[in-house]
């Protein structure tokens, strides 16, 4: 059934590449079941409506392409005709539709569509692709719809959720929704002989985009993972490449799991996670698991986008790279509409024999492509490291300020804000809390759009603390006496700000702790001098304690 759909979509966007496409319009599959005495029939509607199809349907060509239809279709009557109207009203006048029979022997239909309009969507954003059920009266319906960039004859989908991508946050603060499009550079490829013998002719043309989701520029404090890499195909009408089931056509991606430029992008291990074979479906399409996160039972969409690091107190990030590789071809002698549609079916059957004419070429773009889309995450990465090796110093020196107190009021204070029993567990406690304050700081200023201002996000998160520094520091004065309280700012921080302001932060506390130090070991001091230097030990630590109570709350 899905080859069938896939050959009646071709045939619409071959017919809107070649007549400019507009954006605007929708394209509806309905899939229909009416129950009789006589069995089940299961029917699919393709219409198309809206200002996208507006030139096609005026298009000398339309006339051919309705005779086409029946070459590779058994073409009958819409059982829904209401649903038909529905969609006009919505989208724009009717202009295209076509209804076939589908066989009751295969299974998972409803998924299998799903899953490829969903892959038609990330290169064809410029029209909704609206996907209906019908069943015992009652409709269901999913619509593929995005925000779209175009590149050469192609609308790149830009929203996450075209990419089954989550979106990531904390709370209520600002998550980025958009999927950063990284653009490769364009291969001229060359032709093997058997397919030339096949029939293909003309010049075929590679181009590679890439895109890492979800976005974590708002938040480069937090931990996060590359867990997968996803590469997809598609032909010069802008449909994924269907496989044909005999053969294997996959050598050439899965070889790149073996390549050793991985070790230079921060990577330890690829592994071929699944190929379509495996899970039942027909695309050119093959998905890599990194280092040993080895899943052959996991999907995209299936995914948690957050797992547990085992080296970080906070969940990692689990980040996907997605490669699209969109195949075009030309041919002087092409005019008719079946020489296009053949064409694209040759280049299916030997597009990895293509690949593997070209292997060196095609490694090399994919390598400056991934380099190009994986910078600011090893980046990232790299402060992370960095960040870690300070944060040992810092809890270090805070552990040993708490643990040489002479004071045990202090060292009691300071061990129920962290919250625990006694100087053993003090680092663990600091530790955690250090790095949560640390990872849950986000970023002002950002290229990306989110989806709430940070201006409000902020403000918000500044109210609810607040109503915390009202308890807090109610607390803190019992304990501290007249002391004020240190209040909690909100800082958007960035990597080499966490860094130099923690240490400056604290190599200032430490250099207050020193009179303290020195007066402990004057043998004969002033009386006015000792006075003065019990009232500044005793501010310092209110101080201290202040700043542990602040280092507990915002957790």
């Amino acid at each position: 059934m899905l080859p069938e759909l896939q050959k009646v979509i071709r045939l619409l966007m071959i017919l809107c590449k070649r007549n400019k496409p507009q954006r605007g319009g929708g394209l509806l599959v309905l899939l229909c079941t009416q129950y009789s005495t006589t069995g089940t029939q299961l029917t699919c509607t393709v219409a198309a409506a809206g200002k996208w199809f507006v030139r096609i349907a005026r298009h000398r060509q339309m006339a051919e392409a309705l005779e086409l239809l029946p070459s590779f279709i058994s073409v009958c009557e819409c059982p829904c005709q209401e649903e038909l109207y529905k969609f006009s009203e919505n989208v724009g006048s009717l202009h295209f539709t076509c209804s076939f029979q589908v066989d009751q022997g295969s299974q998972d239909v409803e998924s299998k569509i799903e899953r490829f309009l969903q892959r038609v969507s990330l290169v064809n954003s410029q029209v909704d692709i609206i996907f209906q059920v019908k069943k015992n009266e009652i409709t269901q319906q999913q619509i593929f719809s995005s925000k779209s960039r175009c590149l050469m004859d192609y609308f790149i989908a830009k929203d996450c959720a075209a990419f089954i991508q989550s979106t990531f946050s904390v709370g209520c603060l600002p998550s980025c929704c958009q999927m950063h499009l990284v653009f490769g550079e364009k291969l001229h490829l060359l032709l093997p002989s058997e397919a030339v013998e096949a029939g293909l002719y003309g010049e075929i043309s590679l181009t590679c985009l890439a895109t890492l989701g979800p976005c974590m520029n708002r938040y480069p404090n937090w931990p996060a993972r590359l867990s997968h890499i996803h590469v997809l195909a598609y032909g010069p009408s802008g449909i994924p490449i269907m496989r044909v089931e005999e053969q294997t056509q996959l050598s050439f991606i899965q070889s790149l799991a073996d390549l050793p430029f991985w070790r230079k992008l921060g990577l330890t291990g690829v592994y071929c996670a699944y190929t379509d074979t495996a899970q039942g479906s027909q695309f050119y399409e093959v998905e890599f698991s990194t280092e040993d996160e080895h899943h052959p039972d996991t999907e995209p969409a299936q995914s948690q986008a957050v797992s547990e690091d085992p080296k970080s107190e906070v969940p990692a990030v689990e980040q996907t790279i997605t490669v699209l590789l969109l195949i075009q071809h030309s041919d002087p002698f092409h005019s008719q509409l079946f020489d296009f549609i053949s064409s694209e079916e040759i280049l299916e059957k030997q597009l990895d024999s293509v690949l593997w004419c070209n292997a060196k070429k095609v490694r090399l773009a994919l390598q400056s492509l991934l380099e190009n889309t994986l910078k600011g995450f090893l980046n990232r990465k790299k402060f992370r490291e960095k960040r870690q090796t300070t944060m040992s110093v810092i809890v270090d020196s805070v552990n040993s300020i708490v643990s040489s107190s002479s004071n045990a009021e202090f060292r009691s204070a300071c061990l129920h804000s962290m919250k625990v029993q006694n100087t053993i567990d003090l680092p663990v406690a600091l530790h955690q809390n250090l790095q949560r304050v640390i990872s849950s700081r986000v970023l002002s200023s950002s290229h990306c759009t989110a989806g709430k201002s940070v201006e409000a996000a902020v403000s918000e998160q500044n109210d609810r603390e607040n109503v915390e520094e009202d308890f807090s520091g109610a607390r803190s004065e019992r304990e501290a006496g007249e002391s004020p309280v240190i209040s909690k700012r909100w800082f958007s921080w960035t990597m080499d700000e966490d860094l130099k302001s923690s240490e400056s932060s604290w190599a200032g506390m430490d250099t207050q702790m020193n009179p303290q130090s020195s007066s402990q070991q004057s043998l004969t001091p002033d009386i006015d001098s000792q006075s003065i230097t019990n009232q500044t030990n005793q501010k310092v630590e209110r101080e201290w304690l202040v700043e542990l109570e602040n280092l507990s709350d915002w957790d």
